[in-house]
């Protein structure tokens, strides 16, 4: 498997003039089949998130949510956190459920009204 990480902050207002639904965490459980990406302290303190419950959420191409995690203050660990990507697994072959093979991912952070585009990574 290929793992290509991208870091990109790209700040999209959500004001007056623009609407569009952010994405919401993550709801299924695992998939037997994952990627773990850690955003490490410094990273994570470069961010001045003005909501006091920030998450990143990870997306397929087809805008799937295969992955998220908490980012508020409370949640990390040594400032840190990881986001859990759940892969397709081999026993629901009707179900689509997570990352297929070769599938690139975009990771977005949700801060209250404002959504930032940081990598993508292919599965």
């Amino acid at each position: 498997m290929k793992h290509l990480l991208y870091f990109f902050c790209l700040p999209f207002s959500l004001g007056l003039f623009a609407q569009c639904d952010l994405p919401e965490p993550y709801a299924n459980g695992p998939t037997g089949s994952n990627l773990t990406v850690l955003l490490d302290s410094g990273f994570l303190a470069s961010l001045n998130f003005i909501s006091p419950n920030p998450y990143i959420v990870a997306l397929t191409s087809s805008n799937l949510v295969v992955g998220s995690a908490d980012l508020a203050l409370d949640s990390l660990i040594n400032g840190m956190q990881s986001v859990a990507v759940w892969g397709d697994d081999s026993f629901t072959n009707d179900v689509i459920e997570g990352a297929v093979d070769g599938e690139s991912i975009s990771l977005q952070i949700v801060d209250g009204i404002y959504l930032y585009e940081l990598s993508s990574l292919s599965m």
